[in-house]
Parts: structure tokens; C-alpha cells; sequence
């Protein structure tokens, strides 16, 4: 290159541009930093460009690592006047590749395509360069050849699978727009979407004509707007849905503002409203809130959605077509919605949906707000609708219906009692049942009372009990076997237990019908740390119930009559004696208890009525020695006196003597006699403890008869 004055400006101006026209590699190499790259000659000519046209493609990598402009382009053509300057200063004036090249909107990545340069152009887009090249076939007239038709198809596979080796993450957030095009192009769906979930989580918007390009592109393969959302949301990638759907919105807002006079195939295409409420049923049940939200805003009808809840639906069949998480927040807008006016309500029908899906979700103050204002609103539940609804409401337990909102047949309350006993914790929508339906049947009322007995539910046992329940014994033998101490208890104060005149229950179980009985036969089956059935034998105790002793009685199977008989006595086999099951036998034992019978008692007994004996004996000791002490101190102080000498008290005056020592033994056996009582108390201080102190009873035992002997 010969030195002239042009050629020297240029040098001082943009050394590494005049480097790379010299082909002086070693000067390229000290120039070329990032001050120097970043320059850009006339045209906005970059050194990358000048590079990759004077076949200096060794030295890009280190244009690249000194962060030259990717992605700039050409402002003037090759036959523009400045330009021509420039090169005339450069000598590059007769260099055919220029004029080829130098084309005003050219890029880097446009130069390494024309020039059939695939390495140079995967280098570029492995650098993060824009790939429009890659995405618009004939941009250019150089693209038409076949030979860089070739090399372009070649790098735009190379860009998708370099997206993947470099991670969603760390890819620049304006080539995810560009790479969902190109995954569109390349028909490899998947990717698109995956690509645009990474863009919603990354909060990266598309361009307008990004959207309006990759909805055109994927509708001429037949990838519909529907088709992609509904693809997403089969692939759980909720992201991704509301990605198209917001590229969708983006078409739909840059159709409007285009001109009328573009004809309705050249439209970027929508979606119907029946294509909305397909996809609004889909991302409700998948879960997917935003989704759901997006697809309201953009004007899908819920209505759809809610029909899809079976008359008979629970809670779980409910979340099969709503998602608990669509469910808590879309409801209860939905009822302020139609509190405010804004949700349209045209029948009765539609008001018995939302309520039913509202107290299947468990929205409850939801629920009675839509109450009040349909009321207000003369808009009233038919009884048939009102039952359906009490029944959702039951299975929740929400007392949300009132009187001036259903009207139940005899059947719909018992069926909604049922549900209520079933789930327990609902007595409140039980009375509010009760109050609105047809009464209950005596034999309706019965079952129910013994469901409800089973359950452990004695507010709706005695709720049951007004409603015309009977008090028979199967009713009992419900409540024994339930062990509920606060059913026995409620049915102890309307008096005794029933006692039948047979001796199992009716349904010839081998259940006995007297209620001591049958829990001694129970207690077998129960295991050993279990107390109730000791309190529930106390409470029948206390309320007067003994073990039935049967007179004038046939026997089941043998039909042989008796005068007299004894269970306990006669059959042994149903009462066992041993283990934990003694408990209820020394409670049967109306003696209670007394030294001859203490070793029958539980070793929590055997320890607190030891260290009363222990604290008494030490007692009486004390108080022996204390007289002892008293008599010396006497002669002495008389011996002081008798020499004339005065005496002076010291010390402390001798104590009274241990209280509990100064009882008669009666009254304290007799006190020990009362606190044996009940057992339970006993047992409940220590569960389990019987196994841990059995070994060592028999000695506990000796000890305390020598402690009471001393005493």
C-alpha cells in the first residue's frame, strides 16, 4: 500500500481499519483494542465488516474478544460519494468484492452468508449476533444463489442447537424472539415453546413484529394460535402458553392499527371466542392461574368452565376441571364481580353453579355474600337447585343456606345429614338442615344417631337425639363401641341404658346387649394403654348400671331356656381377666380398695400410697425421738436448777410431730380407701408405665406390707 496524505489521516483516524487494508498482521494485533474496534468508518463500515471481505477471517475471533459491534450495519452503499472517498483514500476502489458487498442494511452475518463463509458465520452467531439473516430467505439478492441457500440452512441449524449448548439462561435476551422464529421455520415445535416459557420467566417481551411474525409463520404450518396454547399446556409449560397468547394480543393490537384497506388473508390470525373458552377449561384445570387470567382479560366466558361441575360433584371430582389454586382466587372475584354488577346472571340456574363451586372450594364468606346479593336481587333458589346446593354445602361443612333460600324434601335433609355426619364438625349446617327441610323419619333420625355414635359425635348425637332419634340398644352398643365418653354421658342424662331382653343384639352378633357386658368382651380387642374403656365402665358404674344377670332366658343357637344365668360366671371366654383387662374387673369390685387387696392395683397407685406410708412411718419416728429428746431436756434443765445455777433456753422449741404420723391408722386407710378411686386417674398419670414396674411389684409389695406394720 503506498503512503499518501489520504492514507495517513486514515491511519491516525482508524488505525486498525488501516492495519487490516495494509495486511499488516502485526500491527492488526497491537491495534486492535476495544477502543479501536468499537470505531466504525464511513457507512458505519465496522472492522469486523472489513475483515470478513478482505478474507482477514483469522483474526475475527479477536475483533470479537475485543468487542467490536456485532450487529452493525451499513448506512451507505458502495456508489455513495462518502464512501467512495473513503476507499480512494484506502485504495480499495478496485476491489470487486466491495462493490458486491457494500450494500446499505448489511450486516456482518449478511457478508459471511453471501460470501459462502459458513465457519465465520457460526462464529458470529456463537458470539450472539442478530440472526435476521438467518430468518428472511430473500432479504437479499445474493441469498438466491444455491450455494448460499446452502450454507444459510447449515447455519441456521447450527444457531438452534448452539442456543441449546449454551443454556436458556445465558442466552442474550433479544435472540429469543429471533430463535422461536427460527424453531417455527424449522418445524421443531418444542423448542419454540420452551424457548418462549424462558422468555416470560426472564420478563423478555417480543417485539410487535416478532409476535405478529412467529403467529403468521406457525400458522402457515398449521400450528394455529389454539393449537400452540393447547400444545403448551398439555407439555405443562404455562409460560410458554401465555407467551403466545401475549404475542397473539400483540397481533391483535397491531391489526387494529393497520389500515382498512389490507385484505383479511393478510391478517395475522385470532382466536374465536369458542376457541377461548376451549383453552380457558384446559389451563383451569392444569393450574395455571396466569393463564387463566390472561384468557378472561382477553374476553373468554367462565360459564363454560363452571357447567362442567356434575350435579353430585365433591370437593376432589371439583378439582379435576379447576385447579385449587385457579379455584382460591378466580371465585371469589367471580362473586365480587357479581356483587358489583359486572358478572351477568340470567338465572337461578347459573346462581345454584357459582354457589356450589364456591363452597366446594371452602369460599364460605364468598358464598354467603352471593346469598345476600342474589336475595337482594329477588333472584331465588328453586328447591331442587337448593338441594343440590345444601348437599356441596354439607360436604364442607359451611352453614351457608338460610330458610329463605331452600326448601328440602324429607329425603334431600336426610342425605345432607349424612353427608354432614360423614365429615363430622358440621352441626351448625345440620341445624340449619334440620330447620329447613321436611322433619326426619324415627328410623332416619335412628340410623343417623348411630352413625353419628360411631363417629365420636355427641353434639350431633344429642342434635339427632331431639330430632326423634330412639334410644335403644343398638343405639348403645354404637356408642360403647365408638368409646365415646361424651356420648355415653349424654345419654346417661336422659336416664339409664336400655338392656333387651336377649342376650347378644339383634342382629345375633355376639354383641352383648347390656352395655357393662358388652365393654368387658370389647376391652379384649383394645390395646393395653387404652383408658377409655375403664372410663366408660366408671361412668356406666356411676350412673347405677351392673352386669346383667339374665333370668327366664333362651339361649341363642340352643334355644335351651334358663332360669339364671351369669355371663361372667358362665362364659369366661368373652371376659379375659388378664393383661390390662383386669382394670375393668378390680373396678367391677365394689370392696375398692384395702391392704388385703392392694397388690391388685396399678403400679402408679403402688408408688404415691408408698411414699404416703414412707412419710408416715418417718413421721412416727420423728415424733418418738422428739419425746425421747423433750424427757432428757427435763432432767437436765432440773439438775442446772437444784445447783443454784438459772438455765437459758437455746435452740428451738421441739415441734408438734408430722401431722400425717398423728393419724389413726383407720382414718388414713380409709382416706387411701377413697383416692383408689377412680382407676382411670390412676392409669391416665402414666401410660404404659404398667410393663416397666411389673418385674419389680412383688418387692414393692413386701416393702409396703413391712412400712404398714411399722406404722
Amino acid at each position: 500500500m503506498v503512503l499518501t496524505r489520504r492514507s495517513s489521516a486514515l491511519q491516525q483516524t482508524f488505525p486498525l481499519l488501516h492495519a487490516l487494508v495494509a495486511g499488516d498482521a502485526a500491527r492488526i494485533a497491537a491495534t486492535c483494542t476495544q477502543q479501536e474496534a468499537a470505531k466504525c468508518g464511513p457507512g458505519n463500515l465496522s472492522a469486523l465488516m472489513l475483515a470478513i471481505v478482505l478474507d482477514w477471517d483469522p483474526v475475527i475471533p479477536h475483533l470479537i474478544a475485543a468487542q467490536v459491534p456485532l450487529d452493525a450495519k451499513l448506512t451507505h452503499s458502495y456508489s455513495e460519494a462518502q464512501v467512495q472517498k473513503w476507499l480512494a483514500a484506502a485504495q480499495l476502489t478496485d476491489r470487486a468484492v466491495l462493490r458486491q458487498e457494500l450494500v446499505a442494511g448489511q450486516s456482518a452475518l449478511d457478508m459471511a452468508l453471501s460470501l459462502n463463509k459458513p465457519h465465520t458465520a457460526a462464529v458470529l452467531v456463537a458470539a450472539g449476533a442478530c440472526l435476521q439473516p438467518l430468518l428472511y430467505e430473500h432479504r437479499f439478492t445474493p441469498y438466491q444463489h444455491v450455494a448460499v441457500g446452502l450454507v444459510r440452512e447449515q447455519v441456521r441449524h447450527y444457531a438452534l442447537a448452539q442456543s441449546w449448548n449454551r443454556g436458556l439462561c445465558n442466552i442474550p435476551a433479544a435472540l429469543l424472539g429471533q430463535l422461536s422464529l427460527l424453531a417455527v421455520q424449522l418445524g421443531q415445535l418444542e423448542h419454540c415453546l420452551t424457548l418462549l416459557q424462558a422468555a416470560v420467566y426472564r420478563s423478555v417481551q417480543l417485539s410487535l413484529e416478532e409476535a405478529d411474525a412467529l403467529m403468521r409463520e406457525a400458522a402457515s404450518k398449521g400450528h394455529y394460535p389454539r393449537l400452540l396454547v393447547l400444545r403448551a399446556l398439555q407439555a405443562d409449560q404455562p409460560a410458554a402458553a401465555l407467551a403466545v397468547l401475549q404475542a397473539v394480543e400483540a397481533a391483535q393490537q397491531q391489526r387494529q392499527e393497520e389500515t382498512q384497506q389490507h385484505q383479511q388473508q393478510q391478517q395475522p390470525p385470532t382466536l374465536r371466542a369458542e376457541h377461548l373458552s376451549e383453552l380457558l377449561i384446559s389451563a383451569s384445570a392444569k393450574g395455571f392461574l396466569v393463564i387463566v387470567m390472561q384468557l378472561l382479560q382477553m374476553g373468554a366466558d367462565i360459564w363454560p368452565v363452571l357447567e362442567q361441575l356434575p350435579a353430585t360433584a365433591s370437593g376432589a371430582s371439583m378439582e379435576k376441571f379447576m385447579h385449587p389454586t385457579v379455584a382460591a382466587v378466580l371465585l371469589p372475584q367471580l362473586a365480587e364481580r357479581y356483587a358489583a354488577g359486572s358478572l351477568q346472571m340470567s338465572s337461578s340456574e347459573q346462581l345454584a353453579l357459582l354457589l356450589r363451586c364456591l363452597s366446594l372450594s371452602n369460599q364460605v364468606m364468598a358464598c354467603l355474600k352471593t346469598l345476600h346479593v342474589a336475595a337482594a336481587r329477588q333472584l331465588v333458589l328453586g328447591a331442587e337447585e337448593a338441594a343440590i346446593v345444601l348437599k356441596a354445602v354439607a360436604k364442607q361443612g359451611q352453614p351457608a343456606i338460610d330458610q329463605q333460600q331452600a326448601s328440602l324434601t324429607a329425603e334431600d335433609t336426610y342425605e345432607a345429614l349424612s353427608t354432614c355426619v360423614r365429615l363430622s364438625n358440621s352441626t351448625e349446617l345440620a341445624k340449619v338442615a334440620l330447620a329447613v327441610g321436611a322433619p326426619l323419619s324415627r328410623n332416619q333420625a335412628s340410623s343417623l344417631a348411630q352413625r353419628a355414635a360411631h363417629k365420636d359425635q355427641a353434639a350431633m348425637l344429642e342434635l339427632l337425639l331431639t330430632a326423634g332419634a330412639a334410644v335403644d340398644t343398638q343405639l348403645a352398643t354404637a356408642v360403647v363401641y365408638s368409646l365415646s365418653l361424651a356420648c355415653l354421658r349424654l345419654l346417661l342424662k336422659r336416664g339409664p341404658l336400655p338392656v333387651d331382653s336377649s342376650v347378644w343384639t339383634k342382629q345375633w352378633l355376639r354383641q352383648y346387649t347390656c352395655p357393662v357386658l358388652f365393654l368387658l368382651e370389647l376391652f379384649s380387642e383394645r390395646k393395653k394403654d387404652d383408658t377409655r374403656p375403664l372410663r366408660m365402665l366408671e361412668a356406666l358404674l356411676a350412673a347405677g348400671h351392673r352386669p346383667t344377670v339374665y333370668r327366664n332366658v333362651v339361649m341363642p343357637y340352643t334355644a335351651d331356656a334358663q332360669d339364671l344365668w351369669d355371663p361372667l360366671k358362665e362364659n369366661l371366654e368373652d371376659f379375659p381377666r388378664n393383661g390390662a383387662a383386669r382394670w375393668l374387673h378390680l373396678a367391677l369390685d365394689s370392696t375398692g380398695w384395702s391392704p388385703a387387696t392392694h397388690w391388685q392395683h396399678p403400679p402408679q397407685l403402688h408408688r404415691a400410697f408408698r411414699t404416703v406410708l414412707l412419710a408416715g412411718a418417718q413421721g412416727r419416728r420423728g415424733q418418738v425421738e422428739q419425746e425421747q429428746h423433750a424427757s432428757s431436756f427435763s432432767a437436765q434443765r432440773h439438775r442446772l436448777a437444784a445447783t443454784g445455777l438459772r438455765f437459758t433456753e437455746a435452740g428451738s422449741r421441739p415441734s408438734s410431730g408430722n401431722l400425717l404420723a398423728q393419724l389413726p391408722t383407720e382414718v388414713l386407710l380409709h382416706i387411701m380407701h377413697l383416692a383408689a378411686r377412680p382407676l382411670s386417674a390412676w392409669l391416665a398419670l402414666e401410660k404404659g408405665g404398667d410393663a416397666a414396674d411389673d418385674d419389680d411389684e412383688e418387692e414393692e409389695d413386701e416393702e409396703e406390707e413391712e412400712e404398714e406394720e411399722d406404722y
